[in-house]
């Protein structure tokens, strides 16, 4: 797409103006009140993301951590993709679904048996990947009609509401279990977030780029070119998690640490009695 838009003397997709860039500001451009794509479009992720804690602050503040209202909240996100927001709404289903593998995981821990689950989960979900592996792929060519649209549906549900959920569920048991799990990897994660925020603007300046100097367009399409592209992104990615995002981080807990810090003083001030 960025190729096409690049040939066509566009660096970029979307309506990039004004009311668009102050969505994008304040992370409200998948909220459903956007015209279409706007800038740095893989941030629709984070607009996400930001409606999410929203909700999920009235429901930590006001609402008890039950295992049924996660899941109904779940559900109603597949309610608001049908009548709605798709982005807002898959991103409930996953992020309250989510939920219920926490609070499943809290209860299991509780277990005498726990250790039990440590092994007969990922079974059962290793299974299950079978199972749904076997459906997507073993039948396509036996099948002339593959599968119905229903049962694709309730597939990619089954996936949604039940494997993915499992997966974690047995990852999380396996490392609370043996102790430290990938922690060589860890920097992997650490830089995840800005790799994803990075690489659409870095593609639109190697677009803008190749529009000023107008070189072959078969470069993009090289293994040479894929190398350099990820060991750039991936170097920006270090210096802005080391010298931006941990930083932040730290002046951000502070400030918060500050703060309780002077809350507490004024629900209980101590009183100094003076010297004789």
């Amino acid at each position: 797409m960025q190729f096409y838009t690049a040939s066509n003397n566009q660096a970029a997709i979307g309506n990039n103006e004004t009311y668009h860039f102050l969505l994008n500001l304040f992370f409200v451009s998948a909220w459903g009140i956007d015209n279409s794509l706007s800038f740095n479009i893989p941030i629709w992720s984070i607009s996400v993301e930001i409606f999410l804690y929203g909700i999920f602050f009235i429901l930590c503040r006001f609402l008890p951590k039950k295992l049924v209202l996660l899941f109904a909240l779940s559900l109603a996100g597949h309610f608001v993709i049908l009548k709605f927001n798709y982005l807002i709404g898959r991103g409930m289903e996953s992020f309250f679904i989510g939920g219920c593998a926490l609070v499943i995981y809290e209860k299991i821990l509780l277990s005498e048996n726990w250790r039990k689950f440590c092994f007969f989960l990922p079974v059962i979900t290793l299974a299950m990947w079978f199972m749904v592996l076997l459906f997507t792929s073993v039948y396509k060519p036996l099948d002339p009609f593959y599968l119905t649209a229903t049962v694709q549906k309730l597939l990619s549900n089954a996936v949604i509401f039940i494997v993915f959920p499992m997966t974690i569920l047995s990852l999380v048991l396996y490392e609370t279990k043996r102790g430290t799990f990938g922690k060589r990897l860890a920097i992997l994660g650490d830089i995840s977030y800005s790799t994803y925020l990075l690489h659409y603007p870095l593609q639109l300046i190697i677009l803008n780029i190749w529009l000023k100097f107008a070189f072959s367009p078969a470069w993009f399409y090289s293994a040479d070119f894929i190398l350099a592209f990820f060991a750039v992104l991936i170097l920006t990615a270090l210096l802005s998690y080391h010298y931006f995002e941990l930083p932040m981080q730290k002046w951000l807990r502070q400030l918060f640490k500050n703060y309780q810090t002077r809350q507490r003083v004024h629900a209980y001030p101590t009183t100094i009695q003076p010297l004789n």
